[in-house]
């Protein structure tokens, strides 16, 4: 779900997507109980449902899909954006030994198992190990039908692509810009191997073919990006009607993005996959994007208050800030009296980003003090009823040791949790946006990572966090290779924290002058200015 925000929205799309909306279906559930039935329907619907009520429904469910002679039921979770009270939910059922349910957790290899899952009853990790040359080979020979040694596997083996999808996409993106061209039932170079096929990533083969789309194939396929996956046919027609594509048009559009596999319609229409997805939203424009998110949020109006709690997300980016954060407020009111704690601190959190006027503060001031959470150490759990994270119990009056520490071992999952209760207890945004900066490049998301950056630099209410707002900006032009704008933006931050008197501001602004110098081939001046951010730092 959008932003992981909607409390059980992770849960209701599951269920819309196997059972339909409304929950008609689970209704006729002969072994499902009457109650059970009710609460999923009410959960498909995004109307507000007790934690322990949703629980209580998806245990009975997943029993009553397990018919004696059958396989197990399974649970699927992508970490990426599932929101709190379902990563709490499915936590819980892993935890039960009477519940016979395999879960299966997908996680990024270098980011932690979000905690909720991390303690799972009779767990096991099983890490997929990168594609080898000669297993991209022989994928690209079955894809291409090609004798084995043919020299187009051969090259598509030379590239970066070491996953099933990245390999897919590589061959997508040889034949769709006429590189590769069909000759009998196999393919080959059309003149020769590409001069660049030896580097590129998903992103960039995925860009490149979006790029050779026609105008309203690409309306389209932004609307999919942006749309929340439960979205009726209906209404994505309807949004990317607004944006000047005829019915005629959008259905020739669907045809197109369906044959070049950009999206798929069993059992949603949606967008193939959860990277491509993120290539589409990094090349919107803003403007666009915040088009889109208008006419979603427009369209989505008339929801109830939970499924709400997803469409504030679109309204926030469509800068109708103040009626983002009501939205959010009002959810979050509900969930924490309905046993949401967790969700409750996301969308006060998120009330405050949308709108930080001194209201929306007191009133996510006061659902915090009203949240309840669990602080756990060595194993052992005692209760707080101070609105909290799971931490080492030694650590809550440090967030700064605990933000470090799970940001060193790339728990970017505490780091969310922190950085959402911290907002949410008027902690400064520009600093919150600095440290969600920095997750999204640990991350590999440096565009993400930039709008963040340059969004703390607008929220800086003092030249001290102006100054590291525009350190961090610099430091992320750097790693772009953009060195001389970096340059001249570091030489303005100099100047900025040496008049302001920010001593540790300027060794970190000194260094990252080192840094770029030394990147630009000037190994003198990095020494010099090393030298001299040494000396200041003594």
């Amino acid at each position: 779900m959008p932003a992981g925000i909607e409390p059980l929205g992770s849960l209701r799309a599951a269920l819309v997507r196997t059972f339909g909306p409304g929950g008609a279906r689970l209704a006729r559930l002969g072994s499902l109980a009457l109650d059970a039935a009710d609460h999923l329907g009410r959960i498909a619907r995004g109307e507000p449902v007790a934690f322990e009520s949703a629980l209580a429904a998806t245990a009975a469910l997943l029993k009553a899909s397990h018919e004696p002679d059958a396989n197990k039921p399974w649970l699927i979770v992508d970490a990426d954006d599932v929101d709190e009270s379902t990563l709490e939910l499915v936590g819980r059922i892993a935890r039960e030994p009477r519940c016979d349910v395999l879960i299966v957790v997908h996680v990024a290899p270098d980011m932690a198992v979000p905690q909720p899952l991390d303690h799972a009853h009779r767990s096991r990790e099983i890490r997929v190990p990168e594609l080898r040359f000669d297993e991209v080979r022989a994928l690209a020979e079955k894809m291409l039908r090609e004798p084995t040694g043919g020299d187009v596997a051969r090259r598509v083996a030379m590239t970066s692509a070491s996953s099933p999808l990245a390999v897919v996409e590589c061959v997508r993106a040889w034949i769709a810009s006429g590189d590769v061209v069909r000759r009998g039932r196999s393919f080959v170079f059309r003149v020769g191997p590409r001069p660049t096929s030896e580097r590129g990533s998903y992103a960039d083969w995925a860009a490149e073919r979006i790029a050779l789309l026609d105008d309203d194939s690409l309306r389209l396929l932004e609307v999919l990006a942006m749309a929340p996956p439960t979205m009726s046919a209906a209404d994505l027609e309807a949004v990317t009607a607004v944006s000047g594509t005829s019915p005629g048009s959008y259905e020739r559009a669907l045809v197109r993005l369906t044959e070049d596999r950009f999206v798929t319609s069993q059992p949603w229409l949606e967008i193939d996959n959860a990277i491509l997805r993120a290539v589409v939203l990094t090349r919107m424009p803003t403007a666009r994007r915040a088009d889109i998110a208008g006419q979603i949020a427009s369209r989505l109006a008339s929801r109830t208050l939970f499924a709400r709690a997803g469409d504030a997300h679109f309204l926030a980016e469509a800068d109708r800030s103040d009626e983002a954060a009501s939205a959010f407020l009002d959810a979050a009111e509900q969930a924490v009296g309905l046993g949401h704690p967790r969700a409750c601190i996301r969308l006060a959190s998120a009330a405050v980003q949308a709108s930080p006027n001194a209201e929306v503060r007191v009133r996510a001031a006061a659902l915090l003090r009203g949240a309840t959470l669990r602080v756990v150490s060595g194993g052992a759990s005692t209760s707080t009823g101070r609105a909290s994270v799971e931490v080492p119990a030694d650590a809550i009056e440090s967030p700064a040791t605990v933000v470090g520490e799970a940001l060193r071992v790339r728990d970017f999952d505490r780091v969310e949790r922190y950085v959402d209760l911290a907002i949410a207890e008027g902690a400064s945004l520009s600093a919150a946006d600095r440290l969600r900066a920095i997750v999204a490049f640990m991350r590999g998301e440096t565009s993400a990572a930039m709008i963040a950056a340059h969004r703390s630099r607008d929220r800086a209410a003092s030249a001290a966090s102006r100054a590291r707002s525009d350190l961090l900006v610099a430091m992320l032009e750097i790693h772009e290779g953009r060195l001389r704008p970096a340059l001249r933006r570091l030489v303005a931050t100099l100047a900025l924290v040496r008049e302001s008197g920010d001593a540790p501001g300027e060794v970190a602004v000194l260094r990252a002058l080192s840094l770029c110098f030394h990147a630009l081939s000037r190994p003198e001046d990095a020494a010099r200015f090393l030298d001299l951010a040494t000396r200041r730092a003594a």
